[in-house]
């Protein structure tokens, strides 16, 4: 699938998993992130910052990144972190369509 507009409407994707398990995994990509509540993590980078909403509930159906900032550090963090979870990123932005995606050397 290319866009969103691609997703069948019966479509129902499983759950990610357990909250802390998925905090874990977000620590081994980047230990600096936050999480003193849960629900939503903080990243903060310097030149880019990015929060992780994750909901209130201890499986976790869907993460939403807010991404802030430039370079980089913050489009690995949107695009290539996820496919750790086994997931892909969402970019409901036109700008950020037009974005390239760095490769994880750039990192």
């Amino acid at each position: 699938m290319k866009k969103v507009a691609d997703i069948p409407e019966d479509f129902q994707p499983k759950p990610l998993g357990q909250r802390i398990d998925l905090i874990k995994q977000i620590r081994e990509v980047v230990p600096e992130a936050e999480f003193t509540n849960p629900e939503w993590g903080v990243l903060d980078a310097g030149s880019f910052s990015v929060e992780f909403m994750m909901g209130s509930s201890e499986i976790c159906a869907s993460i939403t990144l807010l991404v802030r900032g430039g370079g980089n550090p913050a489009s690995l963090v949107a695009f290539h972190f996820p496919k750790g979870l086994g997931c892909r990123t969402v970019i409901p932005c036109e700008l950020w369509q037009k974005t390239p995606v760095p490769k994880p050397s750039e990192y």
